[in-house]
Formats: C-alpha cells, structure tokens, sequence
C-alpha cells in the first residue's frame, strides 16, 4: 500500500498545474521575470508606457468605478496623465482591468500618494495587498506615508480580469490614491501561424462538405 500511494503521489505531481512554481507577487522586477519563467508556459510579456495617454497593448483595457456592491454609482476616477494612469479607490469601488488573452502575469511601477488604506489586488482568487509590511499602517497615531516602486504578480493559471480595491492598511477603510506607470502584462498569445491554420481547417472542411453534397446529387421529393 505505501508504494501504491508514493507511485500515486508521484503521478499526481507530474500532472499540469499540480507542480512548479507557486502563485506569489513581487516587488523585485527579477524576481518576478524569474517567476514567469519558471511557469514553462509560452507566457509573452508586453509593456505599456502609456505615453499615448491610453492603452495600446493588445486585449487590455480598464473601467473603474464599478458599482459592484449596490452603494456607488460613480462615473469613474481614472484617467491617463504624464504617462500614467491615475486613480483612486474609496469604500465602495474598485478598478477592473480587463485581458482578451489568457493572462498570467501583471506588474508595473506603482506611485501611492499618502498611504490612507493601501491597495487590495484581487486575481483568479489571490488577494495581494500593496505596499503590504512596507509603510506603516495609517491610523490616527501615526503619520502619512507615500510609496513608490515596482510590483507585480505571477499566477499558475490564467485570469481575465485583475481587480483593484481599497486596501487594508487603513483603521477606517479610507481611499487611496495611485498612479500605475510600464504596465507589463504576460499573455499567451495565439500565434499567426495558429490563426492561418484554423482558416485554412475550416475551408477544408467546407470543400469536403460541398463535395460530398455534390456526389449525393440533388433530392428529389417522392
């Protein structure tokens, strides 16, 4: 029995997704380009300025100020500015970026004004907090403090969506506000020769479905 279940074990760890590399966040850029190779995935990483005052990588876009709790109602505070997209998050709402693409990895340079509450990042079920154990907590006994610097998170399976809230640095659940510069993003992108394939698939098989149809001749009704 023993060997029974070590050989069992040794089949479960060979499986995908059920070894390598652990979901984590990073705030050394290393660390985190270390990360998304260890997955042994075909991830592809793209960064975004956002010198054009939008986004411009491919299958990503942002909305903020979704009303996902029946209380805000808000037109959205986010915006592009100086090559950063600025934003800030209150009780009752939260950033939504959204990815066409399966999506493993997200980071970029984070510049948080007086950390009030922090940042709560919510991805395929991982809550991180930003700039956890790096300022100290705000409250009414201790003084502001900003933060700046790189983070950014590596996952082991895909998410479509990366979630922006109010974090958990504040006694009182405040705001906070922030500014998101080089936004990397790493996808698995289909590739060209993927998409030629798949048309050329499907206008075989419409060729054979013609063809079969036209050695069955037309019917005729009885």
């Amino acid at each position: 029995m023993p060997r029974f279940f070590a050989t069992l074990t040794l089949f479960a760890l060979s499986l995908p997704g059920l070894a390598g590399p652990v979901s984590g966040s990073y705030y050394s850029q290393a660390a985190f380009q270390q990360a998304i190779a260890a997955l042994g995935r075909p991830v592809q990483v793209a960064m975004d300025d956002f010198s054009s005052a939008q986004v411009t990588l491919p299958g990503v876009s942002v909305s903020s100020d979704i009303n996902f709790d029946g209380y805000s109602l808000g037109s959205g505070n986010g915006h592009f500015a100086a090559g950063a997209y600025t934003d800030s998050t209150g009780k009752y709402t939260e950033t939504v970026w959204h990815f066409t693409q399966p999506t493993y990895a997200f980071a970029g340079l984070w510049n948080l004004g007086n950390v009030n509450a922090g940042l709560e990042v919510d991805a395929g079920g991982h809550q991180y907090f930003l700039p956890d154990g790096l300022v100290a907590a705000n409250s009414l006994y201790s003084p502001q403090n900003q933060w700046s610097g790189f983070w950014g998170f590596v996952l082991t399976v895909p998410v479509d969506t990366v979630i922006i809230r109010s974090g958990d640095e504040s006694l009182f659940n405040g705001g906070q506000s922030y500014q998101l510069s080089n936004l990397e993003v790493g996808a698995i992108m289909p590739e060209p020769g993927s998409v030629a394939l798949g048309l050329v698939g499907l206008m075989l098989i419409g060729v054979g479905a013609a063809r079969r149809s036209k050695k069955r001749g037309p019917r005729t009704s009885g």
